[in-house]
């Protein structure tokens, strides 16, 4: 085994990671899947280690994470760093070497030390307990470890369980069965080492001291391949590839003229043969000033193609059998296609039996093996004349899509309103409603693991293209002035039931005292079917029940004056008449409220210059009263009651999904507008570049052409006739005519209700026939009518009953009610580059 001389080398043994911690800080993962890892603090720093720069810990109270850990904990963890993406596959067999520096605490201490490695399902959160015994394992030593020098630490873990190795010396193990699942969080998030093996009370250390060298098998190595790692780099440096020799005399002739004189020249050798000769002459006579920026820019190995490439086709190597050029294109928001011409071996051909394979296509160069595809045959065609098969592969983005839930779509962080998007019946409907509400692209990696980049220019320094690319191979589209969309107008009607409840109070009382009505003024009286039959007519609805006023109980009655009577009356009957009587009637009815919305999401520092290029959408939300036998009183509706005017009213209205469908609206909406501006495109093609990505964010700079932008599309072209390998780059670039900042709309939930207002009062009269003035009997009367009982001689005599009339329902608190609103919001188009020198 030994040292690793190529990355390839060491993939073919099982490594699976390997970060050299180099170059400044370099935690990129050089081998296997690509997991790239950052600082687990970004407070850490990088120092001169053994092997070129080491990763070194925040010396802050000798450790890290103060947050979690303080001085009162006991036997605590330096966590280091961690990787920011995930690899697909688990391992029950491993192994994890790491070179450390152990340094000292100015005391002459010296402690054991035990390497640790966090699990499965571990978050951040979790740090302030990191010994549980689900959440961790430990290999103890039995020996103490020389501090401020560099040991080896390899953890391998086999059926038996974790062995640790210090320096190619076992140091003990413990049984396990944790499985490495780098899917979850390799390391559970973190690589980690920790001191004071006995964790006890007085353990107050933190981890201190420097990394370097890590590397992750997918296999336990046994202890003499262990032994042949201690003191070594695990894999070597790439061998430097020496070009061949330039003559460049540079001659350039300017006639006598005035003026600035520009003359930039750019020449670019891509795949050539043979020494290069590049005779330029420039003389200049009486020029005021002159610019001659000149850039030679060669690609490759001009003496022969120092690339090659392996395709395997179900677990098998064909590369023998592909001819022509082989084809990976990869565009936002689109499955990553591959395509290749295979000549199968001779016999009986299945014309289907290629379909559904799995295909692994990687690009070699300088001992290095870059994937630049994965996936499965979706097409196969047979050409009869030449006997050969074109071959057209997915990496299964649409099947990926398919296996998605609706919690891991909403996990994405987008906008969903089946008001907006009239509801979904396939996931994938619903995770394309999702995604067109986020101002990014969503795409496997090459490695089949799902990317969401963002649109927007990312904080960190541009990845710089400038001698790379090719000359001639520059181009750039602009969008049209109707394509960049810079105002949405979203209309929504927002409709739903208000119920109103509208009461009234009745109070009547006898035209006389109980004595007049005892001696003098005696007359009929109503009876309790009279009230009730009276309230029922109305269509109204009795609230609680009648308050009556009744005659005496039988006994004696004082009539003043030292004289009285005796009274008597039959219990029934005195219950059955009224002497007064007070009670409440109400009604209910439902009313529908709109509330319409104009929503204008907009770009004013663009429109200023190019005027305004408007979209429109309307949304309808429209609830229905949900409450039955509301207006027969059997049932009240839900939630809390207000009051509007008369009124008692219950608000049908769901403002959280209206909240929602705005703000689906909205964010769509800004989508839209962004994607419009960033529709210009510069494409430029390059030696190839394997690991370009789509979520890569580039910067071109040409003689003609500057531009950053997020990578639209990425085109891999293998051209096994000619020895070619370039890559084809397509930047999305926004183009913008001003700056402006955010402004978010602001909806405040619409309330009709007040407070409480008295309920109307009506004081019911009395209409007695049989007495000497008594007029004309009118029907329209309300209140009691009734007559004398002994009525005087020739006087108008009226027919007995009790009549109510109820209050006119006004027809505004009937018909349909409607408010208007205006919102607003600004967008900010992001600042990319694309500039044009003539």
């Amino acid at each position: 085994m030994g040292v690793y001389d190529t990355a390839s080398e060491a993939l073919a043994d099982g490594m699976i990671h390997y970060w050299k911690v180099d170059e400044y800080g370099d935690l990129t993962d050089h081998v296997g899947s690509g997991l790239n890892a950052e600082l687990f603090n970004p407070n850490d720093t990088y120092t001169e280690g053994q092997l070129n720069e080491s990763l070194v810990e925040t010396p802050l109270f000798r450790g890290r994470d103060v947050t979690y850990h303080d001085n009162t904990r006991e036997g605590a963890i330096g966590y280091i760093f961690r990787p920011v993406t995930t690899s697909p596959t688990s391992f029950t067999n491993w192994t994890l070497r790491v070179r450390a520096y152990l340094k000292g605490l100015n005391d002459g201490g010296e402690w054991q030390y035990a390497l640790t490695m966090r699990y499965i399902g571990i978050g951040v959160s979790d740090l302030n307990y990191p010994f549980g015994a689900t959440q961790l394992e430990e290999v103890v030593g039995t020996s103490a470890i020389s501090l401020n020098e560099w040991h080896d630490f390899t953890l391998v873990k086999d059926a038996a369980g974790l062995h640790l190795y210090v320096d190619g010396t076992f140091i003990g193990n413990v049984a396990s069965d944790k499985v490495l699942d780098p899917y979850l969080a390799v390391f559970g998030g973190a690589l980690g080492v920790s001191d004071d093996e006995t964790y006890s009370s007085s353990a107050n250390y933190y981890w201190n001291g420097i990394v370097d060298d890590v590397g992750v098998w997918s296999r336990a190595l046994n202890s003499t391949e262990v032994n042949q790692l201690v003191g070594d780099q695990i894999v070597g440096d790439p061998p430097v590839i020496e070009l061949g020799s330039y003559n460049l005399p540079l001659e350039i002739t300017v006639g006598p003229a005035t003026g600035s004189y520009s003359l930039p020249v750019e020449i670019d050798v891509t795949l050539d043969t043979g020494a290069l000769s590049l005779p330029v002459r420039i003389d200049v006579y009486d020029v005021d000033s002159m610019t001659l920026p000149l850039a030679v820019n060669v690609y490759g190995d001009l003496n022969s193609t120092a690339w090659s490439f392996s395709l395997r086709m179900a677990g098998v190597d064909v590369s023998d059998r592909i001819i022509g050029t082989i084809s990976i294109e990869a565009e936002e928001d689109s499955a990553r296609v591959a395509q290749f011409t295979f000549v199968p071996e001779s016999g009986v051909i299945d014309p289907d039996q290629y379909l559904g394979a799995a295909v692994e296509i990687f690009y070699l160069e300088g001992g290095s093996e870059f994937r630049l595809f994965r996936g499965l045959v979706d097409v196969s065609e047979y050409s009869m004349g030449d006997g050969i098969f074109s071959l057209t592969c997915t990496d299964n983005r649409q099947e990926h899509i398919e296996r998605l839930s609706v919690p891991m779509v909403d996990a994405l962080g987008g906008a969903y309103s089946d008001h907006v998007f009239d509801g979904y019946t396939t996931i994938t409907q619903y995770f394309e409603d999702v995604l067109s509400t986020i101002p990014a692209s969503y795409d496997l990696d090459v490695n089949g693991v799902p990317v969401l980049s963002s649109w927007a220019p990312p904080a960190e320094e541009h990845e710089l293209i400038d001698s790379q690319y090719i000359t001639d191979s520059v181009d750039v589209v602009l969008a049209s002035r109707r394509d960049l969309l810079n105002e949405v107008k979203i209309f929504i009607d927002y409709r739903y039931p208000v119920l109103r409840e509208r009461s009234h109070a009745y109070q009547w009382n006898a035209p006389f005292t109980f004595l007049e009505f005892l001696t003098t003024k005696n007359h009929t009286l109503p009876n309790r079917d009279m009230i009730e039959g009276a309230v029922s007519g109305t269509g109204w609805s009795l609230k609680g029940a009648v308050s009556y006023t009744l005659q005496p109980e039988s006994g004696y009655i004082s009539l003043g004056g030292g004289k009285g009577t005796n009274w008597i009356i039959d219990e029934q009957l005195r219950q059955y008449l009224a002497l007064g009587a007070n009670f409440v009637i109400a009604t209910r009815w439902d009313q529908t409220l709109t509330e319409r919305y104009a929503l204008t999401v907009s770009t004013p520092a663009e429109i200023a210059v190019i005027g305004a290029i408007t979209q429109t959408e309307n949304i309808v939300l429209d609830f229905d009263n949900p409450v039955t036998e509301f207006d027969s009183f059997l049932v009240d509706p839900p939630g809390a009651t207000s009051y509007v005017g008369l009124d008692k009213v219950w608000v049908l209205s769901d403002y959280d999904a209206l909240q929602a469908a705005v703000n689906c609206a909205y964010q769509k909406a800004v989508k839209d507008i962004l994607g419009s501006h960033r529709q210009n495109s510069v494409t430029f093609t390059m030696p190839i570049n394997p690991v370009a990505e789509r979520s890569d964010y580039m910067h071109l700079l040409s003689i003609q052409v500057e531009a950053k932008g997020k990578v639209r599309r990425v085109r891999h072209d293998l051209n096994l006739d000619t020895g070619a390998a370039l890559t084809e780059i397509e930047l999305a670039c926004y183009r913008v005519k001003a700056q402006n900042a955010d402004a978010l709309y602001e909806l405040d939930e619409f309330s009709i209700g007040g407070a409480a207002a008295p309920i109307g009062l009506t004081i019911l009269g009395n209409h007695i026939g049989g007495q000497q003035y008594s007029l004309v009997e009118n029907d329209a009367w309300t209140g009691y009518v009734g007559n004398m009982t002994a009525p005087y001689i020739g006087s108008n005599l009226y027919n007995a009953k009790f009549a109510i009339a109820t209050p006119e329902i006004p027809a505004a608190t009937r018909d349909p009610l409607e408010y208007n609103f205006e919102l607003s919001a600004t967008v900010y188009i992001p600042q990319d580059l694309l500039t044009i020198t003539v």
